[in-house]
């Protein structure tokens, strides 16, 4: 009878294991889609824990403002990328536990327009980190001043043609 028990609690043990070791191949393919997932991501994605400190970041972010990987992890977040309206966006979504979305111009450390969010991680309870996701615009808003005084110099050079007509119109 004894040794039924202990053969059933082995048998459980056993089931138990497999059962523990299906979970962790599962969180492992999760944990590896994950990072496939953000290093493949064409914006710049910066994550930090609730003291700002650089917990990771991908080669786009990399690229963007000219860091390495083993140069920014594990470092506070100015340290890694010198800029107060970053630092600021990463403390006010830290703060408030809000998504933040910014357009900011920056001149340092790279000069260029870019959309900011700040997304907080929140992890049952209070907020323990942030997602900063990186749109490199500088192209759109180059290509929007082009559209704009485009549309201003053909206005103003068709003025007076314009004018003109309406004058001999008139006459």
């Amino acid at each position: 009878m004894l040794f039924t028990a202990g053969k059933k609690k082995i048998k459980q043990l056993q089931l138990d294991v497999e059962d523990i070791s299906a979970k962790m191949s599962e969180l492992q393919r999760f944990n590896n889609s994950m990072k496939a997932i953000i290093k493949s991501m064409v914006e710049g994605v910066i994550v930090v824990d609730k003291n700002a400190n650089v917990l990771a970041i991908n080669h786009s972010a990399e690229k963007i403002f000219d860091i390495s990987k083993k140069d920014a992890e594990e470092k506070f977040l100015l340290e890694v990328i010198p800029n107060s309206e970053i630092a600021d966006l990463v403390k006010n979504a830290l703060e408030s536990g809000k998504i933040i979305s910014r357009e900011l111009a920056l001149a340092m450390p790279v000069s260029g327009t870019f959309m900011i969010n700040a997304s907080p991680i929140i992890e049952s309870g209070p907020v323990t980190g942030c997602v900063l996701v990186i749109h490199d615009i500088t192209e759109l808003r180059k290509l929007e001043i082009m559209r704009r005084d485009f549309v201003a110099n053909v206005s103003h050079e068709l003025k007076t043609p314009l004018t003109s007509i309406k004058g001999f119109i008139e006459t």
